[in-house]
């Protein structure tokens, strides 16, 4: 049986992660699926989405706080292109939610890259973020 015209599709939760995201600066991004015993990537990596919809949400957290005062800002890339964002600061356990709509077409390249407002004397662990797809 078919959807019905006007229903929407039940939300997906695209989940990304590593064991640490390192002390720099550098840009880096979270392996979709998770990676508990990594550095996060410097290069882009991703997943790609098997039907068309709509980024509506991320949620990001760390596991263990990091050492240093900085905020760590995590962006959903939709075909190379900012999508949403959330920031978290270094020392923070706490979940931090952003919601929007973005559409991201069949096929779309889903990645999660990962900015910091300054060097860290130590990264946060188990660093994740879960991306809201409908």
């Amino acid at each position: 049986m078919g959807k019905l015209l006007g229903q929407r599709a039940h939300p997906e939760t695209l989940h990304f992660g590593v064991q640490q995201i390192s002390t720099t600066t550098t840009p880096r991004y979270l392996s979709p699926g998770g990676d508990s015993s990594g550095v996060a990537a410097a290069g882009a990596i991703g997943m790609h989405v098997g039907r068309s919809g709509y980024i509506t949400a991320i949620r990001a957290k760390h596991q263990t706080a990091g050492t240093g005062a900085a905020t760590i800002t995590y962006t959903v890339e939709v075909n190379g292109v900012d999508a949403l964002a959330v920031a978290v600061s270094n020392t923070s356990t706490t979940v931090a939610v952003a919601t929007g709509r973005v559409y991201a077409p069949k096929g779309a390249y889903v990645s999660v890259r990962v900015d910091k407002s300054a060097s860290i004397a130590a990264s946060p662990l188990y660093c994740n973020a879960d991306v809201t797809f409908e």
